[in-house]
């Protein structure tokens, strides 16, 4: 099933629990539900090639709470190790996405995963610092961008006080913008029309928008990323946005196939196979 451009999929999914005993249980969203329980969340690695696709990972998430001293008789109870310490899902992930690499029995190219994930700009610069790996996650509307990469200084010293060591933004004018606010500025020959993948209904067909800029980090400039911006033709104000760190070389239908591959992960999330890669993450930790 291995193929040199395969696709890890980043996400989570939770399980519906009764009670307060199951290792890690608490007020959580739960994605099978579409709503907050009372559930166990656990983070999962799927793999996607033109060949097919799979469940390859996955490590239960303990929410913060479980690490409070009032839950150290459920911790116990649990069998959790004492040196165990709370990761946010962001942490997990690319905890898994190493492994993975480390492993080395499985190849892949790219790592693609929802906003959760894409909003810690550590778990996207995790993935780029692997050797030939490339993210593309989705982004939220108000992720703040510049078109074009912004003139940076970095103040002189006066002599008076500590030495500046943050760059500055050569004109204070210079602001990013928001995503939402670059869809506005397209013109109506920025789009492109391509079929996602073949539905039971037919092709599944949606408009995209491919902008090189440079993402906003803290009000400084980032890295350069490509910007992708997909558009529902049923319903035009169905609009996601999507970072990758691809080189600006990569061909466009790359991008549009890492789409599709988002679609594949939702339809994962709802087979029955987490059912059983749910059970296997709770025997790592113990009790369920």
């Amino acid at each position: 099933m291995g193929e040199a451009d395969g696709v890890i999929l980043v996400d989570e999914s939770g399980m519906v629990k009764q009670g307060d005993a199951s290792v890690g249980v608490g007020s959580q969203y739960c994605g099978p539900m579409g709503k907050v329980a009372n559930s166990q969340n656990g983070v999962y690695l799927g793999y996607v090639s033109r060949k097919g696709y799979s469940l390859v990972s996955s490590q239960l998430y303990v929410l913060e709470a479980w690490f409070a001293a009032d839950h150290a008789t459920q911790r116990q109870a649990c069998g959790l190790s004492d040196d165990l310490v709370y990761h946010t899902k962001p942490v997990i992930a690319l905890a898994l996405v190493q492994a993975a690499v480390a492993r080395d029995s499985l190849p892949f190219r790219w790592v693609a995963a929802d906003a959760l994930y894409s909003d810690s700009p550590a778990f996207r610069d995790g993935v780029a610092a692997l050797d030939g790996k490339w993210y593309f996650t989705e982004i939220r509307e108000s992720t703040l961008l510049w078109q074009t990469r912004p003139e940076v200084y970095l103040p002189t010293w006066k002599g008076r006080g500590r030495q500046p060591t943050r760059l500055k933004l050569r004109f204070p004018g210079d602001s990013p913008c928001s995503v939402k606010e670059a869809l506005s500025r397209l013109p109506s020959t920025a789009w492109t029309r391509a079929t996602i993948k073949e539905g039971s209904k037919g092709p599944i067909i949606c408009d995209f928008a491919f902008l090189r800029v440079v993402e906003a980090r803290v009000g400084l400039p980032g890295p350069d990323l490509w910007l992708v911006i997909r558009r529902n033709l049923d319903d035009p104000s169905v609009v996601k946005f999507y970072f990758s760190n691809a080189p600006s070389t990569v061909p466009l239908s790359e991008l549009v196939r890492l789409r599709s591959h988002l679609i594949i992960s939702e339809r994962t999330q709802r087979c029955g196979k987490i059912d059983d890669c749910h059970d296997c993450l709770i025997a790592q930790f113990g009790r369920r």
